[in-house]
């Protein structure tokens, strides 16, 4: 870099003890500065506060200065005005972001000591500034033993903003009544020794609603099995049948000769929801059981879609359109392929035919917004079907190829590059990759 442009800015998280309380814990914000484009012999280490934290048990005060920043006419600049904010924020994840930002967790060390943060377990959630954690900790001591009972995943879970699905009552005192269980169910959760999540929980709780027989180290397997980025499949699919009865199914489908080798739970799940619709659209009887649950789910829905005959909707094909300027964007090349949005329900009907599987059936959806259907080609074959992707909020649900197939290596790593490149554009904090 030219001098002209030489200007080093940091935003650093420092941790105190309270003068005040001593129980509570501070930290300040602090943004500072070293400008070389000067007199590089003269530099000055310029710093101001920026934001100043209080955490306290049962209380968490934040204030930031809005008017704060740097120029190489005015130096460090600030309006001294001081505002209060609703809630607790990291500046390292908003107005700092652009900056390196850095946290002391030896201040940390020093500021817990001889308070009730000591024992919160901060240790395992280092990253980033730590005010949301210490936010989370101040309101909520159950994080400790939440953590210490090896429920991290759930902590994480509330720390990023993630669904919780209410599996915990966060404002309880005692493990049982935060996790809503009896001490048999504890004792079974511990010695089942799984990775807990609110997923996991959520889970649990659905099993035990609908009297499932399913042992905890069960529904920690179903939860790894079918994640949680097939939730909305899975509570279409629960209208119809329990959770213990529908892990059992797929167990035996997983078994059958005519299921691909590198199917999944998920998979299974997208077909069987897909197969249950082509049933009712064909008036079948689908509260017999052997309609319900074929004994070779693959081969009843390839005859289930033979038997729909799709007709082209002029007036689908016209929302269909509109849909695909706005999703033109996330058109991918790489690697000798191409992944594109559906152009009609046309394309959508003959992708169907070519591949042998239901997408025809999803125009009304695609048309509606509720999800993205892309075709994926060879760019040396551009209007031969070769795979159809479906994206629903973010996260790619179904990739599928011939009759089903699922991704060879080469389209997976294809698939992966797409949502490096296009998906994860956004600030997203997980993105789900079904294939």
């Amino acid at each position: 870099m030219g001098r002209k442009t030489l200007i080093d800015e940091a935003y650093v998280v420092y941790y105190e003890k309270s003068l005040v309380n001593p129980e509570a814990i501070t930290a300040r914000g602090i943004y500072t500065v070293r400008d070389y484009r000067g007199d590089y012999r003269a530099v000055e280490t310029l710093f101001e506060t920026k934001a100043m934290y209080l955490f306290e048990p049962g209380n968490c005060v934040m204030y930031e200065r809005p008017w704060l920043y740097y120029s190489e006419s005015l130096g460090m600049w600030s309006r001294d005005e001081w505002r209060s904010l609703k809630s607790i924020s990291s500046l390292s994840n908003s107005v700092m972001a652009h900056k390196p930002c850095f946290c002391s967790y030896n201040s940390i060390r020093a500021a817990v000591q001889g308070t009730p943060f000591q024992y919160s377990t901060w240790e395992q959630y280092k990253g980033g500034d730590m005010v949301k954690f210490f936010d989370l900790a101040a309101k909520y001591p159950c994080v400790e033993y939440l953590t210490k009972l090896g429920m991290r995943g759930v902590v994480e879970a509330k720390l990023n903003g993630g669904r919780t699905y209410s599996v915990v009552n966060w404002r309880a005192r005692t493990p049982l009544k935060v996790l809503k269980m009896s001490k048999h169910e504890m004792n079974e959760l511990r010695t089942a020794d799984v990775s807990v999540d609110p997923w996991m929980l959520h889970l649990r709780y659905l099993a035990k609603k609908e009297g499932s027989n399913l042992s905890i180290a069960d529904i920690a397997r179903i939860s790894r099995e079918i994640p949680e980025s097939y939730q909305n499949y899975l509570n279409v699919a629960l209208g119809w049948t329990n959770l213990g009865k529908l892990d059992a199914y797929f167990i035996k489908q997983l078994a059958n000769p005519d299921t691909h080798r590198l199917d999944t739970k998920g998979y299974l799940l997208s077909t069987w929801n897909d197969y249950i619709k082509d049933c009712i659209r064909l008036g079948l009887d689908i509260s017999n059981e052997s309609v319900k649950f074929p004994k070779n789910l693959h081969r009843a829905h390839q005859n289930t879609i033979k038997q729909i005959k799709l007709k082209v909707d002029a007036e689908l094909t016209a929302k269909i359109t509109q849909r695909c300027k706005s999703l033109k964007r996330m058109q991918f090349e790489a690697h000798g392929f191409v992944i594109r949005p559906a152009v009609s329900s046309k394309e959508l009907i003959d992708e169907g035919k070519a591949l042998q599987h239901c997408v025809g059936t999803y125009a009304d959806r695609y048309a509606k917004g509720e999800t993205d259907i892309f075709v994926l080609r060879r760019l040396d074959e551009p209007d031969k079907p070769f795979y159809t992707v479906e994206i629903r909020a973010g996260n790619i649900v179904q990739c599928r190829g011939l009759r089903n197939c699922v991704p060879t290596e080469d389209v997976k790593s294809f698939i992966e590059l797409f949502v490096s490149k296009k998906l994860l554009t956004k600030k997203r904090t997980r993105v789900g990759i079904a294939v």
